[in-house]
């Protein structure tokens, strides 16, 4: 499909492909200039930025750097905009219906099926092992999130949604600061209190979703107690399997 420039200027998209339903889509956007990003929502997007650049994006009080194969998730209705860039270069943009589909990118070296930035600066669909090469994946939420019958929604965290979605946001930041230490042999002492951090980051996170869990499936007192016995089972599994 042709480009389609940007309504502000600030660049344009070409999508790549899109299932029927439009519920699934990949795309690759030429950035040029600063600007906002199109609200879409209802979506899950992930942008993994392909050429060697710097950019930086601005998600509501939030700033990203990120640079060549580091990734950012954030919803379809947050206000993203891209504040700076050194040079105009190309980002791959992948969305999901945010009830149903969930993307993600695999950057594992040499992957044997998966897109491939092709020589020209387009993606192909290959499957042959290349250092370049991606799997990218829609995981079905409902599966996804299946731990047995039942299962629960999270309408309790909406007050605070915002708040988690920047501290997941921040831990994403500090796991691509790992990654690019490991591969520029960055110290070895910066890298590992980086990654206590993240551990950190990451247990206060379930802390959190801990607390909420508690409060809303096992201490309400507008609970059955069936649904208090399933609401302490989860728990209980949630956290067997937090502690492997």
């Amino acid at each position: 499909m042709p480009d389609a420039p940007w309504a502000n200027g600030g660049g344009s998209t070409r999508l790549l492909w899109s299932d029927r339903l439009g519920e699934r889509r990949i795309s690759v956007a030429l950035l040029e200039r600063p600007a906002l990003f199109s609200a879409l929502p209802g979506m899950e997007r992930l942008l993994m930025v392909l050429d060697p650049i710097v950019i930086e994006l601005a998600i509501r009080d939030d700033r990203r750097t990120l640079r060549q194969r580091d990734v950012m998730a954030f919803r379809g209705d947050d206000p993203v905009a891209l504040v700076a860039l050194d040079r105009p270069g190309r980002v791959l943009n992948l969305m999901g219906r945010a009830d149903r589909w969930l993307p993600s990118i695999d950057r594992s070296v040499g992957a044997p099926f998966g897109w491939i930035v092709a020589p020209g600066g387009d993606l192909v669909l290959g499957q042959r092992p290349a250092a370049s090469a991606i799997e990218i994946h829609f995981a079905d939420v409902e599966k996804s999130l299946n731990i047995g019958e039942g299962g629960y929604g999270m309408s309790h965290l909406s007050e605070n949604t915002d708040a988690l979605v920047q501290r997941i946001h921040r831990i994403i930041g500090q796991l691509q600061a790992i990654e690019r230490g490991v591969l520029a042999d960055a110290d070895c002492a910066k890298t590992l209190h980086l990654t206590a951090a993240v551990r950190g980051a990451v247990g206060g996170l379930m802390d959190e979703l801990i607390e909420a869990h508690v409060r809303a499936h096992v201490a309400d007192h507008g609970l059955t107690p069936d649904e208090r016995d399933e609401g302490a089972e989860a728990l209980i599994l949630a956290i067997r399997r937090y502690a492997k």
